[in-house]
C-alpha cells in the first residue's frame, strides 16, 4: 500500500487476509501504536511475518504508510532476496486535509490508532517522490492505482 495516514489503506485491507500491519506490531512489542523509537526492529518483524505468511499464502498484503521509497525498496529487496514473488502497490491518492479529518475522527471515537498529524506534511512529501518514481517508470513492481 502507498499512501499517507488516513488515506484509506487500511480500509481498503479490511477483508484481506494476511495482512500484516506494522501499528499492530507497535501495539504487540512496544506497548503502544505511536512508538516509532524501533522502527528497524518493527519492519524487520513484518519482514519475518510476511516471510511466514507467504509459507501459507500465495498473497500476502503489508498495512504500512512506510511513505519513504529507500525503505520500501530495501524491505522488497529483503523480501524478494528470499522469494520468488511478484510485488504489487496499490497507490492511494493523497489530500492531507481529508487524511487529518479522518484521522481526528478515529481518534475522537477512541480507535487506537496511529496519531501522525504533526508529520503529515512530511509523508505526504515522500509520497510525492514516490508518485514521481512510478510515474518516471523507476520501480520494479506492478502499479494499481485506487
Amino acid at each position: 500500500m502507498i499512501g499517507i495516514p488516513g488515506c484509506g489503506k487500511s480500509t481498503y485491507l479490511k477483508d484481506m487476509h494476511p495482512v500484516v500491519e506494522t501499528d499492530k506490531l507497535r501495539k504487540i512489542h512496544l506497548g503502544n501504536v505511536n512508538d516509532w523509537s524501533k522502527e528497524r526492529f518493527i519492519f524487520d518483524t513484518a519482514i519475518g511475518d510476511i516471510l511466514q505468511q507467504f509459507e501459507l499464502h500465495d498473497t500476502v498484503y503489508l498495512d504500512s504508510t512506510m511513505v519513504e521509497s529507500k525503505h520500501r525498496e530495501s524491505m522488497l529487496e529483503k523480501i524478494g532476496g528470499r522469494l520468488d514473488v511478484e510485488f504489487e502497490a496499490v497507490v492511494f491518492p493523497a489530500d492531507m486535509q481529508l487524511s487529518i479529518q479522518r484521522i481526528e475522527s478515529d481518534l475522537d471515537v477512541g480507535k487506537d490508532r496511529a496519531n501522525p498529524i504533526d508529520y503529515i506534511q512530511e509523508y505526504y512529501n515522500h509520497y510525492i517522490e514516490t508518485i514521481n518514481l512510478i510515474e518516471g517508470g523507476q520501480v520494479d513492481f506492478k502499479v494499481t492505482w485506487v
